[in-house]
């Protein structure tokens, strides 16, 4: 089976221990495997004409794309994010359109946590003044006693609130799905229509929530203004959940204490971003998922759908049938 993964070769050629990525595919059985990479220099759809199985990565897959792969069966996300898949234009060449939703989840808890702490403690400006040889500054802020507002409980929303318990922080949320959602570790759970709670009352507002036709730019300047002049905002979700003009006018403007950011409008970003030359940001390249455990268990995952959907099974997350 042709897998083609829309990522540049240096990605594609590694798994999270360094070895070829092939091994996550060992246990799909006695037919072979075969794996190809994106080309940077060569549009998309030319390169998947003999693909039976794509892995999006970030990449753009349209009806172009899937339309010039006469032999796809899968669309599989090795993650959670198909916001960048044309699910209605798979559906109508009957692809399967799958990702993992729960792979990458406690990596994601976990970088939530640790922008939290690098905001609250100030590490960035307490590494400057180390190398001024100045020492004892700046003076932070404990987690404790805090309170997290997270939009969006899903998996990696409840790994980030059962995390951020052990601080003894108060934690709010909100989800459109909220009805079906059980999280002890969490004090209060409505819908969306109560966004400007967790915005006012929480001292880290953290997003958590998939991009969508409902999403895209719920938040924006007068949403950040919502929110204490002492509170932190971070987004390690989807860029495109947030006003990107609003958000750095926010922020520029003091209106809150400060940003984590692991997703961008446009990736890489540009050396000379506006968010590079703010000095009361944390920018991190994507890594929310790029831990050793997190690849581990979403390949293995992608792995298993592949096996099923080759021995004509639908395969398990499928978003589409």
């Amino acid at each position: 089976m042709k897998v083609f993964i829309a990522v540049s070769p240096k990605v594609a050629a590694t798994n999270a221990g360094g070895n070829p990525l092939l091994a996550f595919f060992e246990e799909l059985g006695d037919f072979p495997v075969e794996l190809a990479s994106m080309d940077d220099t060569v549009p998309l759809s030319e390169q998947v004409s003999d693909a039976e199985v794509i892995i999006p990565a970030v990449s753009k897959i349209d009806a172009e794309v899937i339309n010039a792969a006469p032999k796809l069966k899968l669309i599989i996300q090795a993650g959670v994010g198909l916001d960048g898949v044309d699910v209605e234009a798979a559906t109508r060449r009957g692809v399967y359109v799958a990702n993992v939703p729960y792979g990458s989840a406690a990596s994601m808890g976990e970088l939530t946590i640790a922008l939290m702490i690098l905001l609250s403690r100030r590490l960035n400006e307490a590494q400057e003044n180390l190398r001024k040889g100045i020492f004892f500054l700046p003076l932070g802020a404990e987690l404790d006693g805090k309170t997290l507002g997270l939009v969006g409980l899903g998996h990696s929303g409840k790994e980030t609130a059962r995390r951020a318990r052990n601080f003894e922080m108060k934690i709010l949320a909100v989800d459109k799905y909220h009805d079906h959602i059980h999280s002890p570790d969490v004090d209060f759970l409505a819908g969306i229509d109560q966004l400007d709670k967790i915005l006012t009352e929480s001292d880290f507002v953290s997003l958590h929530c998939p991009l969508n036709d409902e999403t895209r730019s719920m938040i924006g300047y007068e949403q950040i203004c919502k929110m204490k002049e002492t509170a932190y905002f971070i987004n390690i979700a989807r860029a495109g959940l947030v006003e990107r003009d609003g958000l750095l006018r926010a922020l520029k403007e003091r209106k809150i204490a400060g940003a984590g950011l692991d997703v961008f409008w446009e990736e890489p970003i540009s050396l000379d971003d506006r968010f590079l030359k703010l000095d009361n940001v944390v920018l991190t390249p994507h890594v929310a998922t790029s831990t050793f455990e997190s690849r581990a268990r979403n390949f293995a995952q992608v792995a298993k759908a592949i096996k099923r959907v080759a021995r004509g099974d639908k395969p398990e997350f499928c978003v589409n049938f």
